[in-house]
């Protein structure tokens, strides 16, 4: 077999030399590094669903004015049990007779544990959304039975601040109703009636 015929190569058989440093004064290259690995292809991430305003009447406010004219009423507080009751059961995920609920509180005693249960909820929501709760809903009650029209106040504004945290910032104005207007003075209109009929039978008696 002939020499090979590159210079640059040693003669066959013999080592091959290390490659002479280069002359003083030059930088000595790097040696050549690996070519880089590329990380790991990341799993796709789900998208995140963009913030919508909910659908009308999930998240309603009422104003605390507007609740507390309408319990001196009389009939109102049955009303907005029957509202409210229903909101705060489906956002805990649980379970009440609201129908039921609401004629108990025409029954004593009853009617002060169906409150209860009703601001033990409202402050329970509260909690799971890290909202202050500055008072118990025991002390809460007794408001409820001593100072009604401060308890349903107070209740509605703790509504309102959940509604609107909850929906972020996007809790609507639930707008005044005949139905609402009726059913807060019912008690009233019964009695005008009532009153009215009496003056009708006591003036035709006393024509005849």
């Amino acid at each position: 077999m002939g020499a090979p015929t590159d210079p640059n190569q040693p003669p066959y058989g013999q080592p091959q030399q290390p490659p002479a440093p280069p002359p003083y004064g030059q930088p000595q290259q790097p040696p050549a590094q690996p070519p880089a690995v590329p990380p790991p292809a990341q799993p796709p991430q789900p998208a995140q669903p963009a913030a919508v305003a909910p659908a009308e009447g999930w998240a309603v406010k009422r104003g605390i004015v507007r609740v507390v004219v309408f319990l001196f009423g009389g009939t109102y507080l049955f009303w907005w049990f029957y509202k409210t009751r229903p909101k705060v059961t489906a956002e805990l995920g649980t379970y009440d007779n609201v129908t039921a609920q609401t004629w108990g509180l025409l029954v004593p005693i009853l009617n002060y544990f169906i409150l209860y249960w009703l601001l033990r909820d409202i402050a329970e929501l509260r909690r799971r959304f890290a909202m202050p709760n500055d008072i118990d809903p025991v002390v809460m009650l007794v408001i409820w039975i001593f100072v009604s029209p401060a308890g349903i106040g107070l209740s509605q504004n703790q509504l309102n601040e959940y509604w609107d945290l909850r929906s972020n910032g996007y809790a609507t104005e639930d707008p005044i109703t005949f139905i609402e207007v009726l059913a807060a003075f019912a008690l009233w209109i019964f009695f005008f009636i009532v009153l009215i009929v009496v003056i009708i039978a006591a003036a035709a008696a006393s024509s005849s």
